[in-house]
């Protein structure tokens, strides 16, 4: 009997002027997001929960916003969730890409449902 293992890498490159900051509350996630510049990251702790109910975060082009995660870390990983089961007004998602290259990585979402749908909900 064979036995294999499986290792998964997230690979996050960062280059010598690219700034990483950490966040831990809303009003932090989207300040960090405005400022942010192509090759920037935005990192969300594994036990840091934000709710986002009635906001738009707006990931900027080239940048990375991510937590850390495994797939046998069930459960961690930064959290982001809304209460709400409408759409923020003018029917925008809760999260949604200011342009090209964005990476979202090793991130818990979460909608009022608890399910990942579409926001014409």
């Amino acid at each position: 009997m064979r036995k294999f293992l499986l290792i998964t890498l997230t690979l996050i490159t960062f280059t010598a002027n690219a700034k990483v900051r950490t966040v831990t509350n809303l009003t932090q996630l989207i300040d960090s997001l405005v400022v942010s510049q192509f090759n920037d990251s935005v990192f969300i702790p594994a036990n840091v929960s934000i709710n986002c109910t009635n906001n738009v975060i707006t990931i900027p082009n080239g940048v990375t916003l991510y937590s850390t995660r495994t797939k046998y870390d069930i459960g961690r990983g930064g959290l982001i969730y809304s209460n709400s089961k409408t759409p923020y007004p003018g029917g925008s998602p809760m999260i949604q890409t200011g342009g090209e290259d964005v990476t979202i990585s090793s991130l818990r979402l979460r909608g009022a449902t608890g399910e990942i749908t579409d926001f014409d909900y």
